[in-house]
């Protein structure tokens, strides 16, 4: 039997809740599953997926690219829900637009974050704005209710880089916690 590894805590609040069960997480994770991370296509053919990889990818960017169509036909929603849902997202910094011209109009990417390390190497990580995001809540949310007078001694930074490490189980993270403050 398999199971799903949780490596962050944020899964559990309540604002992680709620955006899973909106109609964004849905266009965020078919998004998050469409990322380019490797070409198989011949280095001269400049197809969509070579272009992301190449300028995007290698760059240390996590991106991906579907027409608001396309994406509205898989996910069987209408185009306008998802643009707004995709303005949504923009708003709340989990992807950022990224754009491309051709002779035959304005190519729309979609980049979720970055990454660091080197590929197909154990030291690769990738970083996702919509993380950053939720372990800034979650601890601000456990900051909060540990009563801490003055949150500006926290620094994030440090959460962040604990909070990412896939090995990091939450009595090494308490600890951690103990220790910041």
């Amino acid at each position: 039997m398999s199971y799903i590894k949780i490596k962050n805590e944020y899964f559990r609040t309540p604002e992680f809740i709620k955006f899973y069960k909106s109609s964004k997480s849905l266009v965020y994770y078919f998004l998050l599953m469409s990322i380019i991370r490797k070409s198989n296509i011949s280095k001269n053919n400049n197809n969509g997926s070579n272009f992301i990889y190449k300028n995007y990818f290698l760059n240390r960017k996590l991106v991906c690219y579907y027409s608001q169509k396309n994406i509205a036909h898989y996910l069987s929603m209408s185009q306008p829900s998802v643009s707004r849902n995709i303005s949504k997202l923009k708003k709340d910094g989990f992807i950022k637009l990224l754009y491309r011209y051709t002779d035959y109009g304005k190519i729309q990417y979609y980049q979720l974050g970055t990454w660091e390390g080197i590929i197909d190497d154990p030291s690769y990580t990738e970083r996702l704005w919509l993380d950053d995001k939720f372990i800034k809540l979650a601890v601000e949310n456990r900051h909060k209710n540990n009563k801490i007078k003055n949150p500006d001694l926290l620094d994030f930074t440090n959460v962040f880089n604990i909070l990412n490490d896939e090995h990091m189980n939450y009595n090494k993270l308490k600890a951690e916690w103990i220790r910041i403050q």
